[in-house]
């Protein structure tokens, strides 16, 4: 199964990649139109993104303006090997950490249980809300140790998304993936 997920990984790892710089902001504003007029983001105060990657769902405008609109943004910052929350205030407070990713500067962390939502980044999602991230598994330990009452939102370019990939019974799947076609919501 390992090897499967290797095999998916590295497959939409290049079809991410040829994603041109236009396309990649044009479809991360569709994402983002689709978010911000959805009840379950806008009743949420408690919010988790991720700092995205050059060939990710550009997430800066989402923190910037959940920031404006008065929400608490927590973004990821690597301490002692796992992913800790971080109360930010501003794209400005970032500093390069780990991987060339941006992340807090400072040391306010909050509470696994006050995050409502939770953005979560993957190179490949399926249709039953699992993903494949990039192998290091900061997310799967991260996610494991929220609340089953927060919201967990997969990002991702339409081209990400397939039928299915292989998952273990421990892999902790997605509520909600919103792509820049499509809003999908998971049922059992």
């Amino acid at each position: 199964m390992q090897k499967n997920k290797e095999i998916l990984r590295k497959v939409y790892k290049e079809i991410r990649l040829k994603i041109n710089k236009s396309d990649k902001k044009r479809k991360s504003l569709e994402i983002w139109r689709k978010i911000e007029k959805m009840d379950i983001y806008n009743n949420k105060k408690t919010i988790m993104f991720y700092y995205s990657k050059e060939n990710e769902v550009d997430t800066r405008l989402m923190i910037e303006k959940s920031i404006k609109d008065g929400k608490r943004v927590i973004l990821p910052k690597i301490i002692n090997g796992e992913l800790s929350p971080i109360q930010i205030e501003g794209l400005d407070s970032l500093r390069e950490g780990p991987y060339g990713i941006k992340e807090p500067s400072n040391a306010r962390k909050v509470d696994l249980s006050e995050i409502e939502l939770i953005f979560v980044p993957g190179v490949v999602f399926d249709k039953k809300g699992y993903r494949i991230g990039y192998g290091k598994g900061y997310y799967d330990r991260f996610l494991s140790k929220l609340s089953s009452n927060t919201v967990k939102i997969g990002l991702a370019f339409s081209e990400q998304i397939i039928e299915q990939i292989p998952h273990e019974d421990w892999d902790i799947r997605m509520d909600i993936l919103v792509t820049d076609k499509e809003v999908i919501y998971i049922s059992d």
